[in-house]
Order: structure tokens, then C-alpha cells, then sequence
């Protein structure tokens, strides 16, 4: 029990619990202080790249600390697409389809990638998109463009500017290939998990009668 209790004080998981308040502490502070607001996203958004590198300089990997920094990218974007549905209520539509993409992928993704050491994992006869996606600078890099083209979009409702929209075509490339990138994990996924029943079959088959029930 007491091992199992010091995997929740691991670093990069009090990292999670931070980015956590901070994304609840910047939605509740989205009207009455948009430029506050806008910094605890920036930071939530930063601290990701910070709790995976240090689970591994501190060697404080753990199945737990992976569920919640995957958790928490999720909550934090459907968070952004509802607040931003709220201040763009015309695009609506579009914030709710880019989340349930969002949504869907990731979970179909997930779901066939068990069994392996990370969801990352993409083997070389798979997808080129996918493993050129989970390279990670190019991961990182895309993952902060998408994320930041919502926040600028956020700010640029409060604030208009030049800066701001210069901001907003730049990072829109990030959406756009996260968006390309989401369609093709729900392709690959589909096919695998179409194969796994004959997959799970073969390999039942390959084993020999089970002495369980």
C-alpha cells in the first residue's frame, strides 16, 4: 500500500494535479480575466511537456501517471472547445465536431494500441503519417500549435489584434494536420481492431486447449 500511495507523490503526477488547477482556475477566470485566464492555459500546456520529461530524468514512469497526463490533455481541450463554443456561439458546430474527432481518435487509438508499451508505438509497416506524427519534436510541435491556435482564438475575442490573428494563422496549421492526423488513427484503428477477433483466434488456436474456464 505504501508504494502504491508514493506513485500518486511521483513528480510528473503533482505536475498533472497542477495543470489541473490551473485549467480550472483559467475557466473560472475566462470572463472576469481573459489575459490571467489565458496564462494558466499557456502554462497547463507547457507543464504537459514537463511531466513526461520528468518521468524519464526521474525515472518515475508509472501506468497511472500515463492515464492522467492523457486524461488531462482530454478535459483540457474539451474545455476549450466548450468556452470557446460559449464565446463563438456561430461556430458552434465546429467546436463540437473538432472534439468529438478529437474524442473518438484518441479512444480508438487507445483502444487498439493495448497490449502494447505505448500507445505511440506505431510499427513500421503501419501508417507513414502515424509515425512521423509520434516523432517528438513533431508530436510536441503540433500539439502546441493546435492547442495554442484555441487559446490565441480565446484572447482574440477580448483582445482583436494584428498580432493575434498573425498568431492564429500560424498555429492553424497545427489544427489542421492534428485534424488529418486524427482521421487516419481512427482508419488504422478500425482495420486493426476489425482483424483482432481473427487475431485474438489464431493466436488461441496457436496456444492450445486452455486448462480455464
Amino acid at each position: 500500500m505504501k508504494n502504491e500511495l508514493s506513485v500518486f507523490l511521483y513528480w510528473p503526477n503533482i505536475v498533472g494535479y497542477l495543470r489541473v488547477a490551473l485549467l480550472l482556475y483559467g475557466l473560472g477566470m475566462s470572463w472576469s480575466s481573459p489575459l490571467i485566464a489565458a496564462v494558466c492555459f499557456i502554462v497547463n500546456l507547457i507543464l504537459d511537456a514537463v511531466d513526461g520529461f520528468l518521468a524519464r530524468f526521474l525515472n518515475q514512469v508509472s501506468v497511472f501517471g500515463s492515464i492522467l497526463d492523457y486524461t488531462i490533455d482530454r478535459i483540457s481541450f474539451a474545455s476549450y472547445a466548450v468556452l470557446l463554443g460559449t464565446i463563438y456561439p456561430q461556430y458552434m458546430f465546429l467546436f463540437i465536431l473538432s472534439l468529438n474527432l478529437d474524442l473518438a481518435s484518441h479512444f480508438f487509438h487507445l483502444k487498439a494500441s493495448e497490449g502494447r508499451a505505448s500507445h505511440k508505438d506505431v510499427s513500421k509497416s503501419e501508417s507513414l503519417l502515424l509515425r512521423l506524427y509520434y516523432k517528438k519534436f513533431i508530436l510536441g510541435l503540433s500539439c502546441l500549435m493546435h492547442d495554442l491556435f484555441f487559446i490565441f482564438l480565446f484572447l482574440y475575442f477580448f483582445y482583436p489584434s494584428f498580432a493575434l490573428q498573425m498568431g492564429l494563422f500560424i498555429t492553424v496549421f497545427g489544427v489542421l494536420f492534428k485534424t488529418v492526423v486524427h482521421a487516419a488513427q481512427i482508419i488504422r484503428a478500425s482495420r486493426y481492431l476489425l482483424d483482432s477477433p481473427k487475431k485474438s483466434l489464431d493466436l488461441k488456436a496457436a496456444e492450445g486447449p486452455s486448462d480455464q474456464c
